[in-house]
Parts: C-alpha cells; sequence; structure tokens
C-alpha cells in the first residue's frame, strides 16, 4: 500500500520504537511512499541492495550497515538525538544534550565555553526548543 506524505509522517511522528525495532520498517514505508521497491523486492539475494550488510570499517574492524544499495548509498539510523549543541561534530559524539542528563563544560578561562553556550542557545532557539544558561564560577 503507498502512503501519501501526511499518513507516513503521521505513523512516525507517533513512534516510540528503537533504532534496531524500527530502522527496517521505517525505510520499507519511506520506500513505499515514494514509490520505489524496497530491498527485498529489488534484490532478492543482497547483492546490490540490502538491509544489515555486513561492511567492513574505515578504520578496522566489522559492522553492518543498516541499508546499503551499491554504487548509490548506505544510511544508517541512529536513535533520537537530544538538543543540538550548536556544533555538528559534538553532537555526532554525542547525540546532543540528552533529557536527564547534566552536561558540564570545563575549561580554562578564553577558550569558548561561552562561545559555545551561545551557539547552542542559538541552535535550540531556531528550531524553538528551550534555551541554555550559564553560571559563571568564582575562583
Amino acid at each position: 500500500m503507498r502512503l501519501t506524505l501526511s499518513q507516513f509522517v503521521e505513523r512516525w511522528r507517533a513512534a516510540s520504537l528503537s533504532e534496531r525495532s524500527g530502522a527496517q520498517s521505517h525505510f520499507i514505508d519511506l520506500c513505499d511512499m515514494l514509490g520505489q521497491p524496497h530491498p527485498a523486492a529489488a534484490d532478492g539475494i543482497g547483492k546490490r541492495f540490502a538491509l544489515e550488510k555486513p561492511v567492513s570499517k574505515v578504520y578496522g574492524g566489522y559492522g553492518f550497515a543498516d541499508i546499503w544499495r551499491r554504487d548509490h548509498f548506505v544510511w544508517e539510523y541512529k536513535e533520537s538525538r537530544g538538543l543540538p549543541s550548536g556544533v555538528p561534530g559534538l553532537d555526532l559524539m554525542t547525540r546532543g544534550y540528552q533529557p536527564g542528563e547534566i552536561t558540564i563544560i570545563g575549561a580554562k578561562s578564553g577558550v569558548g565555553k561561552t562561545s559555545l553556550l551561545i551557539q547552542s542557545a542559538i541552535a535550540n532557539v531556531s528550531q524553538g526548543d528551550p534555551v541554555l544558561f550559564s553560571l559563571e564560577m568564582t575562583r
């Protein structure tokens, strides 16, 4: 059944599945919405298009790509991220500021703690999320 965009958004906005339990269903629904074949329909043996494709990592070792299509893309699902820090590289490592966590940023004077918090505030305000605040410490 082909989903409309609004049906797709409605279905997945309410979903609270983990990455492992939702990734394949999400991708198959995305394919259906876009009128594209999903991996098993396009390649029943997984030589050109597959879910959970075994891959070697750039820095050594092995793992699995959530969705892989030869010469096109590798798609890796990640569980939902927290509030953005405003620094994409930091968010990749930490998944943003997570609910229930206390994030302490400490460093010497003049290395950019206040700049980081301002960038975080801008990133969050621009998407309508709460703003962070800083308490300066005395020596």
